[in-house]
């Protein structure tokens, strides 16, 4: 993440899968799960912005687009 080095390793395309069928076992146990859903939607972003291949580290792109910051590279 400090190198902004997002080569693949879980690629944010499973990460988003994965988050999917959590939040829809929250839903259907109704089970709060507010670090998730946050988690959740930052994929959602990651995915819309067309980020699907990179690793989910890349989680650092929503947070950079969302504050206006970069915050990857230790600037």
């Amino acid at each position: 993440m400090l190198d902004a080095n997002y080569k693949p390793g879980f690629k944010v395309k499973l990460h988003h899968k994965d988050m999917a069928i959590v939040m829809d076992n929250a839903q259907e146990t109704a089970t709060p799960l507010p670090g998730a859903a946050l988690i959740a939607q930052q994929m959602n972003a990651l995915m819309g912005a067309g980020d699907s291949e990179l690793d989910s580290s890349a989680i650092m792109r929503a947070l950079e687009r969302l504050t206006g910051e970069n915050l990857g590279n230790g600037k």
